[in-house]
């Protein structure tokens, strides 16, 4: 018996390599259907357990206990991204920064420039505009019609997105967050991993592009609301009032 055991550890297990393709295998079939695989992670191999077996690179923690361990102890656990980074200094880069993969000091300090428009006196401005939305979205049901929930909800989301973080209207809205969903689904997908090339016709080049068009979009906001004096409830006009800790206003990227 370890000593692991004896001190009543339970050693970390997890799924064999796929016979044919190895770990390959495994994240092919769990880009297929995400949830059926961590179910069946957690029924077979318990609370912990790696992704595959003898690759120590990832592993999942499920339940409330873990996921408290994990997400309120940063010094010990470091947030990583689920996008791919991309190239030094390009729009891929910059669009998928945020806080879900910053550390330490740095989300501290970008996280106190954000904080205001998520202050609750904030969030209270933003009832008006999720009703309206909500409503929109209800407004196109009808009794004993078939509805695609994730769609509608993907809708309604876009939606509340596009008004209460960048006062968009809702076909500027809807195009936005399109192209973020696009490119979601392209940079967090396994095809754009196992060949992360800027060639023609890759998913890695389409990412690119996508983010690029992102960025052109949300910059020509940017550029508009700051022509307009920054004036407004949303999240864009909130951060370009804001000034940083030496009374610097927050730069567009």
């Amino acid at each position: 018996m370890t000593d692991s055991l004896q001190s009543g550890v339970r050693p970390v297990d997890g799924p064999e390599p796929s016979w044919l393709l190895g770990t390959r295998g495994n994240l092919i079939q769990f880009r297929r259907d995400p949830i059926a695989y961590m179910r069946r992670l957690h029924a077979r191999h318990g609370d912990v357990a790696y992704f595959v077996r003898g690759r120590t690179g990832t592993v999942f923690a499920f339940g409330p206990r873990h996921n408290q361990q994990v997400l309120s102890n940063p010094a010990l656990f470091h947030a990583m991204g689920m996008p791919l980074p991309g190239p030094a200094r390009s729009a891929q880069q910059r669009v998928s920064f945020s806080l879900f993969n910053l550390n330490g000091q740095r989300h501290a300090t970008i996280r106190r420039h954000i904080g205001a428009p998520f202050h609750k006196q904030a969030v209270e401005g933003y009832r008006d505009a999720l009703v309206s939305a909500t409503r929109g979205v209800m407004a196109a049901w009808s009794e004993g019609r078939c509805l695609d929930m994730a769609a509608e909800m993907k809708r309604l989301t876009i939606g509340v997105a596009g008004r209460i973080l960048f006062g968009f209207g809702e076909d500027e809205a809807r195009a936005i967050g399109g192209l973020v969903d696009r490119w979601l689904r392209v940079s967090t997908g396994a095809s754009v991993r196992l060949l992360a090339r800027d060639w023609p016709g890759t998913p890695y080049r389409r990412m690119l592009r996508l983010a690029e068009d992102i960025e052109r979009s949300v910059l020509r906001q940017i550029r508009q609301r700051r022509a307009e004096g920054g004036q407004g409830a949303d999240v864009l006009s909130l951060l370009l009032s804001a000034v940083d800790d030496e009374g610097r206003p927050v730069s567009d990227e």
